[in-house]
C-alpha cells in the first residue's frame, strides 16, 4: 500500500503554523517570560527584603551633608578720599570677580585663615555606625605645641578619669608602639608623637571617651581649596556668595565668618600700604627740602637785617610775574623725583603691589598711571598664588612685558620733562633780567628771595601732597562687605536615604530577576510550547505532560486520567491529519535520546487499540532499542533478524493481550543498521504491515543523531517528531527542523513531552487545556486512582 504523505493544502485542525506564526528570531515571547520570571517570585521576594535590609544597613551609617554660605558685597569704599584724589588714584581697579574670586581662594589666604583657628586636632565620638564630629561640643579642647609627622592622621583615644586626671591612649599598629599615658588638665603632657595641653571646656564632664586625630595644616588648605566654592551670585553681580559643604556646619560657619574677615582686612591694608608708601616718599622729600628753605630763609633774612632792606618796587613787580613759574619749577622738581623712584623701583625688581601712583605726587599721566594699577593689581595675584600655581610663570611674563612699557614711557616722560624744564628756566631768565636794573643792593636782595621761594613753594606743594595721602589714608575703607551673615543653607544629601531605599529595592528586584533571565538564557534547552512551534513551523500535535505513576502503559492503566486524555487529544488530531481512514502509519523520532520517544510509542498505541484499531508497535531503532528493555523482556529476534532473513514475520510478531495491541522488538544490533534501513527488505517489511494492522508506528533511531529515521519517513503517513520540554537542545532542534525542511520532508508533526501539570501557555497567551484546576481533577478522577 502507497503511502500518502501529507499535501501542501490539506486543511490541518491546529492551523498552518507556518502561515501564523512570526520568524523565532524577531519575536520576544513576553508571556513565556512573565511565567517563567513569576514562578520563582520567592526568589524575587526574598531579593528585595536584602536589598531594603541593606539599604537600611547603609543609612545606618548615613551622616547629613551641611552646605553653609556667606555672602559678600562689592562697593568701593574710597569716597570721601575721592574728593580729593582722583578715583583712579594709586589703588588698583579690584572690580574684577575672577581677579577676587581667585583671592578669595587662593591658597595663603585660606592657610592664614585656618591657623588663626586652630583646626589640627579633630576630635569625634565613634558609634556603632557612624562617627560625630565634636567640634565647639568636646568637654575638652587640646591645644598642641609640637607634632611629630608621623603622628599625623593616627586615631587617638582620651578618656576622663576624674576631675583632674585624663588618660591618652593608642592602640599601636605597624610602625607606632602602643600607649597610654596619664595627664592632668591645664599641665602640658609629653610624648615622642606629640606635646598638647589639655584643658576643660565649659562642656566639661567627669565621664567622657572620644577619639581624636591630629590634622597636618597643609592637609587641611587643600581639603578646604578643593570644598569651598566662591561665585556670583548672577552674571555680572557684584555679589559673591562663598559656600562650602561639610558634615561639622559649626565648622564651616566659623571658617567662612574668618576668611572674609580676613580678606577685607588684607583689602583695607592693602589700599592703607599704597598710602603709607606715598607719605613715606613725600616725606623723605620734605626732609631733604627743609634744610634748603631753612638755610635760604636765613640767609635772605640776615642781608635784610644787615642792609635794612625789606622790599621796593622792583621786587614786587618782579615777585608778581615770577610766582607761576615757581610752581612749575616746584611741580617738574616732583616729577623728576617721581621718575627717578620709579626708574629704580623697576630696576630693583619690587613686587609688593604698592608702587606710587604718579597722581598722588601731582604727575598727570593717564597712560603711566593705567600701568601702574595693572602692574600693582598683577603683583598682588602673584604674591597670593605662589611660584607652585600653574599660572605663576604666566604672570611673571605679563609683568615683564608690563615693565618694559613702563620703562619706555618713563624714557619718554623724561624727555618731555627736559624740554618742560627748559622752557621754565627760559622764561625764569628773562623775569632775573628784568632785576638787572636794579641797584646792586635790591637785585642781590632779589636774588635771595627768589631763592627762598622757590624752596618755600616746593615744600608748600609737598605738604600739600603729604595732606591729601594722610586724607586718603583716613578715609579708606575696605572695597567689601558682609552683606549676608555665614549660616547654614540645608542639608545636601537629605535625600539619601530614600534614594537608598530605592536603589537597593530596585537592586533586589532586578538581581534575581536577571539571575533568573541568564539562568534561561544560558540553558539551551526548550522551554516552552511556544518556542516549539516558533522554530519548527511544523503542526502540534500533541502535549503530553509528565507522569508521577511508575506504570510506563500510562494510558492503559489509567484510562481516565488527564494523561491518557492528553494522548486521545494527540490521537483525534492525527487522525484528523491522515483523513480519517482506517490505515494509518506513523514513525516516532526525536532529536537526541531520552526525549521519551518509546514513551510517547507505547501510550499511543495504547490509545489507538481503544478505539478497536488492530496496532503493532515496531522497535525501528535498531542502534539502542529501548521497547524491550521498558517492557524487561528478554528478546533476541526482531526486525534486524528479519531484515537479514533468519526469521519469518509471524516469528517476531509478540501479541500483548494486557496492553492490546502487538510488539515487533528490535532484535539482534545488527553491525550496519543504517543501510538495513534503507534496504528494500525494511520497504517491504512496512508496506505488509500496513496490510495486515490498522495502525502501525515505528519507534526509529534519533533523526537529529543518525539518519536511519530518515529515508522511512517517505513510507509512512505522518512523522511525529518528539521534542522534549527543559531537555532537548534549543539548536539542535533548529538545525534539525532546518534540514527537514530542506529536504522537502512534508509529513512531519511535533509533540511536546514533558510538561507540568501546573499549566502550559499556546502561542496566543491562552492556557492549554492541561491547566489543572481543582475542578479539573475531581473531573478526571476515576476508580483506579485517586488525585491525579
Amino acid at each position: 500500500m502507497e503511502s500518502k504523505p501529507y499535501r501542501d493544502n490539506m486543511p490541518l485542525p491546529f492551523g498552518n503554523a507556518t502561515s501564523h506564526l512570526p520568524d523565532e528570531s524577531k519575536v520576544v515571547n513576553w508571556l513565556f517570560w512573565i511565567t517563567t520570571i513569576l514562578r520563582y517570585w520567592y526568589f524575587i521576594v526574598l531579593g528585595l527584603l536584602f536589598g531594603l535590609m541593606f539599604a537600611y544597613w547603609q543609612n545606618q551609617k548615613w551622616t547629613p551633608v551641611y552646605n553653609s554660605s556667606i555672602k559678600l558685597m562689592y562697593e568701593q569704599g574710597n569716597k570721601v578720599g575721592a574728593e580729593f584724589l582722583n578715583k583712579n588714584s594709586y589703588m588698583p581697579n579690584q572690580n574684577n570677580m575672577s581677579n577676587q574670586i581667585f583671592m578669595l581662594s587662593s591658597y595663603d589666604l585660606i592657610h592664614r585663615t585656618l591657623s588663626n583657628l586652630n583646626l589640627t586636632v579633630d576630635m569625634y565620638e565613634k558609634g556603632m555606625f557612624r562617627s560625630e564630629n565634636l567640634y565647639k561640643i568636646a568637654p575638652v579642647e587640646i591645644i598642641p605645641s609640637f607634632i611629630a609627622e608621623s603622628a599625623y592622621g593616627q586615631e587617638f583615644t582620651i578618656e576622663s578619669l576624674n576631675s583632674r586626671f585624663y588618660k591618652i591612649s593608642f592602640a599601636g599598629n605597624k610602625t607606632i608602639a602602643s600607649f597610654s599615658l596619664k595627664g592632668e588638665y591645664g599641665k602640658p603632657i609629653q610624648h615622642s608623637l606629640f606635646f598638647v595641653i589639655v584643658n576643660k571646656t565649659d562642656l566639661f564632664t567627669s565621664s567622657y571617651s572620644f577619639t581624636f586625630r591630629f590634622n597636618s595644616l597643609s592637609s587641611l588648605v587643600d581639603q578646604y581649596m578643593a570644598t569651598l566654592s566662591v561665585r556670583p551670585i548672577e552674571e555680572n553681580s557684584s555679589i559673591l556668595s562663598i559656600s562650602r559643604s561639610s558634615e561639622v556646619p559649626r565648622r564651616d560657619l566659623d571658617f567662612l565668618s574668618a576668611l572674609c574677615s580676613n580678606f577685607i582686612k588684607e583689602n583695607l591694608a592693602q589700599k592703607n600700604k599704597a598710602a603709607e608708601k606715598t607719605i613715606e616718599f613725600i616725606e623723605s622729600q620734605l626732609l631733604i627740602i627743609s634744610d634748603s628753605v631753612s638755610a635760604s630763609q636765613s640767609r635772605l633774612m640776615n642781608y635784610q637785617a644787615s642792609n635794612r632792606m625789606y622790599s621796593n618796587d622792583v621786587s614786587v613787580k618782579a615777585s608778581t610775574g615770577i610766582d607761576d613759574l615757581e610752581k612749575k619749577k616746584a611741580e617738574l622738581q616732583m616729577k623728576k623725583v617721581y621718575l627717578e623712584y620709579l626708574t629704580n623701583y623697576l630696576k630693583n625688581n619690587v613686587q609688593d603691589g604698592a608702587m606710587i601712583a604718579p597722581v598722588n605726587v601731582g604727575v598727570s599721566d593717564a597712560g603711566l598711571s593705567e600701568f601702574v594699577t595693572k602692574y600693582n593689581d598683577m603683583a598682588r595675584r602673584l604674591k597670593e598664588m605662589g611660584d607652585k600655581n600653574p599660572l605663576f610663570s604666566k604672570y611673571q611674563s605679563q609683568i615683564s612685558e608690563l615693565k618694559e612699557l613702563m620703562n619706555e614711557t618713563v624714557r619718554n616722560m623724561y624727555n618731555v620733562y627736559q624740554l618742560d624744564k627748559g622752557q621754565v628756566d627760559r622764561q625764569y631768565s628773562q623775569v632775573i633780567g628784568q632785576m638787572s636794573s636794579a641797584p646792586e643792593k635790591e637785585r642781590k636782595y632779589l636774588l635771595l628771595e627768589r631763592n627762598y621761594k622757590i624752596h618755600e613753594t616746593y615744600n608748600a606743594f609737598l605738604i600739600q601732597k603729604r595732606a591729601e595721602a594722610q586724607i586718603q589714608k583716613a578715609s579708606n575703607m575696605a572695597d567689601y562687605y558682609v552683606l549676608e551673615n555665614a549660616r547654614v543653607i540645608g542639608s545636601v544629601n537629605s535625600t539619601a536615604p530614600k534614594k537608598n531605599f530605592l536603589l537597593f529595592g530596585l537592586l533586589g528586584l532586578l538581581l534575581p530577576v536577571l539571575i533568573i533571565v541568564l539562568r534561561e538564557i544560558l540553558d539551551f534547552s526548550i522551554k516552552s510550547v511556544d518556542e516549539v512551534e516558533r522554530i519548527s513551523r511544523y503542526p502540534l500535535v500533541g502535549k503530553i505532560i509528565v507522569s508521577n505513576k511508575p506504570e510506563t502503559i500510562i494510558v492503559k492503566n489509567y484510562p481516565k486520567s488527564s494523561y491518557a486524555e492528553a494522548f486521545r487529544a494527540m490521537r483525534t488530531r492525527l487522525e484528523f491529519v491522515v483523513g480519517n481512514r482506517n490505515k494509518s502509519s506513523f514513525i516516532i523520532t526525536s532529536a537526541e535520546p531520552g526525549d521519551g520517544k518509546t514513551y510517547i510509542a507505547l501510550n499511543l498505541a495504547s490509545i489507538f487499540q481503544m478505539t478497536g484499531k488492530k496496532v503493532v508497535l515496531v522497535d525501528f531503532d535498531l542502534r539502542k532499542p529501548a521497547v524491550a528493555k521498558v517492557l524487561k523482556e528478554e528478546v533476541h529476534r526482531g526486525v534486524s533478524n528479519y531484515l537479514i532473513g533468519q526469521v519469518e514475520l509471524k516469528n517476531i510478531i509478540h501479541p500483548y493481550p494486557d496492553y492490546g495491541f502487538d510488539i515487533i522488538f528490535a532484535g539482534t544490533l545488527p553491525p550496519n543498521p543504517g543501510e538495513l534501513t534503507q534496504s528494500q527488505a525494511t520497504k517491504d517489511l512496512i508496506e505488509e504491515l500496513k496490510t495486515m494492522y490498522d495502525c502501525v508506528i515505528l519507534d526509529c533511531s534519533p533523526i537529529g543523531l543518525v539518519s536511519d529515521a530518515h529515508p522511512l519517513s517517505y513510507l509512512v503517513d505522518t512523522v511525529l517528531f518528539v521534542v522534549r520540554k527543559n531537555k532537548t537542545n534549543r539548536t539542535f532542534f533548529r538545525n534539525i527542523i532546518n534540514q527537514l525542511k530542506a529536504d522537502d520532508i512534508k509529513n512531519v508533526a511535533v509533540v511536546v513531552n514533558g510538561l507540568d501539570k501546573t499549566g502550559t501557555y499556546n502561542y496566543n497567551g491562552g492556557k492549554s487545556y492541561y491547566y489543572q484546576t481543582k475542578y479539573h481533577k475531581d473531573y478526571y478522577k476515576d476508580n483506579y486512582f485517586e488525585n491525579v
